[in-house]
């Protein structure tokens, strides 16, 4: 009887533990999910990176995760949409077709820049560009970022620069920005709980692009900052 009771309880401790890994998988799964929807495009490493800051019980080393990428995958719960030179694959939340496809590297650097910054408080990430340009039109503000979030209560506007953008775009931006700061200033004074509190935040992929984004900046009016 004392044997049969030692593995009765043996049993119901492995259930438990089968059953607390699952619920942790499911909630890694879920949060994997979750990283793809918010930020469009992925690769395998940075989702690896990302879910390493969280407690998954030893559910988060590069095997586990790769595996459970294929398996959700399969799912059609996201889908593998190639290979970035590094050897990651990417992982979107839909198929991205045709001309979307030359905007990969635009956009897997715009979530790289948002997935390192949300474990660290970023609160109300969006780069979902079909929503951007939805507020654009409702006149909620007069450009269309690259991504919108908040940051230690901070509006903050990104715009993730490769250095192809043409000239007279980014000065239009620039100037639209201004306009926007100028607008909201206006608006504070009839309603005193709006913030003025705006960043815009201008990333550039290469360190010459720094250069070559100054020397645009060179050549707006001072009025413009």
């Amino acid at each position: 009887g004392m044997v049969l009771g030692h593995f009765t309880h043996r049993g119901l401790y492995m259930q438990t533990l089968l059953k607390a890994y699952r619920v942790e998988g499911q909630r890694r799964d879920a949060l994997i999910i979750d990283l793809i929807r918010r930020f469009s495009l992925l690769t395998s490493d940075l989702i690896q990176q990302r879910l390493a800051v969280e407690q998954f019980d030893g559910l988060t080393s590069q095997h586990n995760i790769l595996n459970r990428l294929k398996i959700l995958t399969e799912r059609r719960e996201i889908y593998a949409i190639g290979r970035i030179a590094s050897g990651h694959i990417v992982y979107a939340r839909n198929m991205v077709r045709g001309n979307a496809r030359r905007h990969i590297n635009h956009d897997l650097g715009v979530a790289r820049f948002g997935i390192t910054l949300d474990p660290h408080g970023m609160t109300d990430w969006c780069c979902d560009q079909s929503t951007l340009a939805q507020e654009f039109k409702q006149r909620e503000r007069p450009f269309v970022p690259d991504a919108r979030f908040i940051l230690n209560s901070f509006q903050t506007y990104l715009e993730y620069h490769t250095g192809s953008q043409d000239e007279r775009v980014i000065i239009e931006k620039m100037r639209a920005y201004k306009k926007y700061h100028e607008q909201v200033k206006q608006l504070t004074k009839i309603d005193s709980t709006i913030t003025t509190k705006i960043r815009v935040l201008f990333v550039c992929q290469r360190e010459g692009d720094v250069e070559k984004l100054l020397q645009i900046m060179g050549l707006l009016p001072n009025s413009v900052f």
